[in-house]
């Protein structure tokens, strides 16, 4: 039995017959931010944030980098908030932000931080397709917006300025800037390609008749060569976007993704970095390898058929954090990528878990719930069998030198390695769930 149509499948189907199968990367676009149905136009499908303790330390990694500035300020400065005062005020810059948490976290915690950053946040930006859709930071603010609704900036009760953009381009570059990609590369479309005796052929999304299969759309194999075929796949050119791959194997291969888009959001990334100086962070899923075909469909918490029930499904696949880099390594300077739990452990996180656990009270229900959300979520972010691993961080800047907690650390690995050890003893105990 087919699955509903919606206006959106409709609107794909009635394109597909007039010009034929379209690319998977078309098709992802379409079917995350089309204004008809598109998955992230759908008003508030952000998932929770699982700590505060995440946006802390971010914040804490940005301005720990930017006080790095004051070793070539003038001489004579001596106090913090001197200081400051010499190093030049920054953007924020936020690619996905989803509800808007995470910047929420990280602007508490810097604005905290007054005696080392003083007013150093000059203005917040926020490239989203669903411009203020859910977001947090309207709750509280005084919000402006284009006579329709949508948010195009707002005032924080700090007096900070939060700005909508549709994309990087939009932002201005003319001052010193922090940037920030959690779980935003990973919903970036991608091209499919499948290496065959012909050479390479693109995977392409076509319509699907078949009254015995469930959804409205299939993956085919595109007969001849395609121009993403010609100009993304290794043997193409070696400055393309798939260069980081192997050379062609020996056919068939299963379908490899090759990340258009993530290569030029990434130049541009880097480009703003070395034009105006500053840092950025991409926190994501993914492997330091090639990436195998990992495209995948989330619908309500479980994974689902990627090409099932379009514009109700979150789409996403494993960030290449080996084209990442290289996309930013000629232009300025990446580094890592390096495990969240091992960025997390280096900023801290350990002492913050404590300090929070040691600001609770000792007999209250409502203490004991936040005692256990603290402990599940150190884990959940931290532990190799959850998060920790499977996520990662990469920095961008416009220096060389290696940046705070991407320098390797033995200890660290050591520690993780025997937290892992013991998680996997307790599962076998039965004293928690894998």
């Amino acid at each position: 039995v087919k699955e509903p149509r919606s206006p959106l499948c409709d609107h794909l189907t009635d394109a597909i017959k007039v010009i034929g199968p379209m690319s998977v990367a078309q098709y992802m676009r379409q079917a995350l931010t089309h204004p008809m149905g598109g998955y992230y136009m759908r008003g508030d499908v952000f998932g929770s944030r699982i700590s505060q303790m995440f946006g802390e330390l971010l914040a804490v990694w940005f301005i720990h980098h930017w006080q790095t500035l004051a070793v070539s300020a003038p001489s004579g400065i001596a106090s913090a908030q001197s200081q400051a005062a010499a190093l030049p005020p920054f953007r924020l810059v936020e690619l996905g932000p989803g509800r808007g948490t995470l910047m929420q976290d990280m602007l508490r915690t810097m604005g905290r931080l007054t005696s080392i950053a003083g007013n150093a946040v000059r203005s917040v930006h926020l490239v989203e397709a669903a411009a203020g859709a859910g977001c947090a930071i309207v709750a509280d603010s005084r919000t402006s917006d284009d006579g329709v609704g949508v948010p195009m900036h707002t005032t924080t009760p700090a007096g900070v300025t939060v700005y909508w953009h549709d994309t990087l381009d939009d932002v201005p570059a003319d001052s010193y800037t922090f940037m920030v990609a959690h779980e935003f590369f990973d919903a970036l479309p991608v091209y499919k390609f499948e290496y065959t005796d012909k050479g390479w052929r693109e995977i392409m999304v076509d319509m699907d008749t078949d009254p015995t299969t469930p959804h409205h759309f299939r993956f085919v194999r595109a007969p001849t060569h395609t121009k993403a075929s010609i100009t993304m796949t290794p043997s193409a050119s070696p400055a393309s976007p798939a260069s980081t791959t192997q050379a062609p194997p020996t056919p068939p291969t299963p379908p490899t993704p090759v990340p258009g888009t993530l290569m030029s959001v990434t130049r541009s990334m880097a480009e703003r970095i070395a034009a105006t100086g500053g840092a950025a962070l991409v926190i994501d899923y993914g492997v330091n390898d090639t990436v195998r075909d990992s495209l995948r469909g989330i619908r309500g918490h479980r994974f689902v058929h990627p090409l099932a029930a379009v514009g109700e499904c979150d789409l996403s696949a494993d960030v290449d954090f080996v084209a990442v880099a290289g996309a930013a390594r000629d232009i300025a300077f990446p580094h890592g990528p390096v495990t969240q739990g091992a960025f997390l452990t280096r900023m801290g996180i350990n002492a913050r878990a404590m300090a929070l656990l040691k600001n609770l009270g000792e007999h209250s229900d409502k203490d004991d719930e936040r005692r256990n959300d603290i402990v599940s979520a150190y884990e959940r972010l931290v532990s190799p069998l959850e998060m920790g691993t499977t996520y990662k961080f990469l920095a961008i800047t416009d220096r060389p030198e290696t940046p705070y907690a991407f320098e390797p650390d033995r200890m660290v690995d050591e520690a993780l390695a025997a937290y892992a050890r013991e998680q996997e003893a307790a599962i076998k105990r039965g004293e928690r769930r894998g």
